[in-house]
């Protein structure tokens, strides 16, 4: 496992390495311990170190003491919480938006997207199984309900609209880092994707619709459900 890690890191440092060469960039000098623990610190669990907490970490003459703090931020008890708490809302507002689940007349539960963001990272499930549950999706939005499925959150207000172009674009910039909403008109002129996989890709994510569960007797949306 460690020589997996080193080989990875190697590969991410090559690229961005190669990405200053390409633009010219010079980088900045190596961060001072101060510098390092506050950004890890906001990184990680998304605030910045207390006084105590620096203090102990500038002080300690471990060779090892930057890894050590991350294994620490991220497996310690005493900061499961605030770890959960960033990345629960960093990808929330990834998948749903900032604003995701209070629109008007909105289908989305933001509650849910969270409650199965938590239980993933509780869990330290793979990201290519929370990729795969979120584009295939198959219950109700809301935490209490019947055949509740929280990563139907995601898609949910994705799907309804035309032809799911609007699934078919966030899903590939999200998972997969590319621009692909213009190729529904047009071969993309910037990168590999051409019109027709476009519509490939889309075939599968069209096929599902939303539902609309009301509250008894109104017309008031209680929950959602693909």
């Amino acid at each position: 496992p460690d020589t997996a890690v080193s080989q990875q890191t190697q590969k991410i440092n090559e690229q961005i390495a190669a990405g200053w060469k390409e633009y010219g960039i010079k980088p900045s000098g190596l961060a001072t311990d101060g510098e390092w623990c506050r950004r890890v610190f906001l990184d990680v669990i998304g605030r910045i170190p207390t006084t105590g907490e620096l203090e102990e970490f500038l002080k300690s003459r471990d060779k090892q003491k930057r890894t050590k703090l991350v294994q620490k931020l991220i497996f310690d008890e005493e900061y499961t919480e605030e770890y959960a708490r960033n990345w629960t809302t960093l990808w929330t507002n990834i998948l749903i938006g900032r604003s995701g689940g209070t629109e008007r007349r909105t289908l989305i539960n933001r509650g849910g997207m969270q409650k199965y963001l938590r239980d993933s990272f509780a869990r330290n499930k793979p990201y290519d199984q929370m990729v795969h549950e979120l584009i295939t999706a198959k219950g109700t939005t809301k935490p209490g309900a019947d055949t509740f499925n929280g990563a139907v959150n995601f898609l949910i207000m994705k799907v309804n609209e035309e032809k799911a172009s609007l699934a078919t674009a966030a899903s590939a910039k999200i998972f997969m880092g590319v621009q692909v909403q213009c190729t529904q008109c047009h071969n993309h002129p910037f990168n590999s994707w051409k019109q027709r996989k476009f519509w490939e890709f889309n075939s599968f994510l069209r096929q599902t619709r939303a539902l609309r569960r009301y509250k008894s007797g109104t017309r008031d949306v209680e929950f959602a459900e693909l």
